[in-house]
């Protein structure tokens, strides 16, 4: 059920479609999710700022459950989730940067958040129409996105922002808060690193057949041609050994006619 479900889950590949594709919106507006990028440390603390973040925004879907706050969390029409920006570090800094979140200019040619480290940052995050669909389904979407100011967050600066990016959603194509993406955003990894079993098959397909491959085909050749390789295999022994046979018997053949002309 939906009430059951996380208010704010973690996003990965698995979710991604659920929490910011254009399914389950209310009456057939154009959805987005509203993500919280947490870069969390190497004992897995999260920043101060980010906590605060995720209480307000649990908060929010709460209220709206209930009939209060903002019916756009209640009708679909805005999805809320959390990123790990460490296990998704590649996600994370395409659109950490070209949200403006590392403080670069987003139409620079310089990578923002190429090198520097990720800050805690809330983003606005929506399909672009159609974009998803060119060529082949399976290409990653251009992302249209937009950023929170500041990386703590109240609960009501946080329901206005939602707001005025619905209004300037239905409002205008390409202006307003949001930014496009010119390039496409690398995929999501899953929430868990994948088990032994994953590993296998994803080295099966892109080495392990070819090892396949080759055990078959060599136990075919020895099944068809097994009578025509031991006559071949016998062949070179023998050769092999009256090789090695010549030798020695010259080497014999030679001391043999020496002996009597030194015994003179």
């Amino acid at each position: 059920r939906p009430a059951a479900a996380p208010a704010v889950p973690l996003l990965s590949a698995a979710n991604f479609g659920a929490r910011c594709g254009a399914a389950g919106a209310a009456g057939g507006e154009q959805p987005f999710c509203v993500l919280l990028f947490v870069p969390r440390g190497g004992d897995g603390g999260w920043p101060s700022s980010a906590v605060g973040a995720l209480a307000a925004l649990r908060s929010l879907w709460r209220k709206s459950q209930h009939g209060g706050g903002s019916s756009l969390f209640s009708s679909g029409r805005v999805r809320l989730g959390w990123v790990d920006a460490s296990r998704q570090e590649p996600f994370a800094r395409h659109v950490l940067g070209h949200a403006g979140a590392c403080g670069s200019a987003v139409r620079s040619r310089a990578k923002p958040c190429a090198d520097s480290s990720l800050p805690s940052s809330i983003v606005a995050l929506r399909l672009v129409e159609g974009e998803i669909l060119r060529g082949r389904q399976s290409q990653p979407p251009v992302l249209r996105l937009a950023r929170f100011p500041r990386p703590a967050a109240a609960e009501a600066e946080l329901a206005a922002w939602v707001s005025e990016l619905a209004d300037a959603d239905e409002g205008s194509s390409g202006g307003g808060t949001w930014r496009t993406a010119k390039q496409p955003a690398p995929p999501l990894r899953g929430a868990q690193p994948p088990g032994w079993p994953a590993r296998a098959q994803a080295a099966f397909h892109s080495w392990g057949y070819l090892l396949v491959l080759l055990c078959l085909g060599a136990g075919g050749a020895a099944f068809l041609f097994g009578d025509e390789l031991r006559q071949w295999y016998a062949k070179l022994s023998k050769a092999a050994a009256a090789g090695a046979a010549r030798p020695s018997a010259s080497s014999s053949s030679s001391s043999s006619s020496s002996f009597p002309s030194s015994a003179a």
